[in-house]
């Protein structure tokens, strides 16, 4: 009877151990609580600290030329007529993101109000700076993702995703591809320009909605600062990219299967090596 509970118990820690091993080995990935946003709807989003006491509201959403976001935290003097507070960049790895019953989303800082009112502040002047993004990761004890990848060199801008919705996209040539219909940011602060193609007119888009990656454009801005964009890849890969499909569930394997279509090593397992 002892050896047969002595076996059971040592079962019993051998499951508790695989667990705690499979948790541990999905590191950074963070497959719990993953979610994929339309930036858009973050806006006026309602910020929290941890003891549930209201902070302040999400103001806009920045992202890098790189595709990683910031979402800007309006926080301080403010009332409900318009910010008139602090506008403060804060990596989405800051952040816990949920979404209530009635379908509105709500945003937790991981970190307390005093660290908050110390972050560096939204300055416009430097908004276009790598090394301005780096020291806002570095506050919050995160390593700029372009130190660990290889785009440390490439032109870096940083991006309103409000700005960016109705940007023409063109290929190589010059023609005309279609439109930016949306920017969708994932739960760890990764976006993806979702580009409208095929058929659609000027009144509105009507064609086929496909998320990429940022790694996948090159974004500019003309004399009259309108975003430009240009697509890497060419109309045909387009066509049969992973589209958006409202019936699907946004998962961290919906994901995998976009940045895997273009070739890219998703980064949460970047994260993990």
């Amino acid at each position: 009877m002892n050896k047969t509970l002595l076996m059971l118990a040592l079962v019993l820690l051998l499951g508790l151990g695989l667990a705690a091993s499979n948790s541990y080995a999905a590191g950074k990935a963070g497959r719990s609580g993953f979610m994929m946003f339309n930036s858009f709807d973050l806006l006026g989003a309602p910020v929290k600290d941890s003891h549930g006491e209201f902070v302040g509201i999400v103001n806009e959403v920045m992202v890098d030329s790189g595709g990683h976001a910031l979402a800007i935290v309006n926080h301080g003097d403010y009332d409900l007529a318009g910010p008139g507070g602090i506008n403060t960049p804060i990596p989405f790895e800051e952040l816990r993101i949920y979404r209530t019953k009635s379908d509105k989303d709500n945003i937790v800082l991981k970190m307390d109000n005093e660290h908050l009112d110390f972050a560096p502040y939204f300055d416009p002047t430097r908004i276009n700076s790598r090394k301005y993004e780096a020291s806002i990761n570095e506050y919050y004890g995160i390593h700029p993702y372009w130190t660990e990848t290889r785009t440390g060199k490439s032109p870096f801008m940083e991006l309103n995703s409000l700005n960016l919705i109705g940007a023409p996209v063109k290929d190589s040539h010059g023609e005309l591809m279609g439109i930016v219909d949306e920017v969708m940011v994932d739960s760890g602060g990764h976006a993806f320009a979702v580009v409208n193609h095929g058929d659609y007119d000027l009144t509105g888009p009507g064609g086929i909605n496909t998320p990429v990656p940022f790694e996948e454009l090159r974004i500019s801005q003309t004399k009259g600062g309108q975003d430009t964009i240009v697509l890497k890849t060419d109309m045909e890969h387009l066509d049969f990219a992973p589209y958006l499909d409202p019936l699907q569930t946004y998962g961290r394997q919906y994901e995998a299967n976009i940045y895997e279509y273009y070739g890219i090593q998703p980064y949460w397992t970047r994260s993990c090596e």
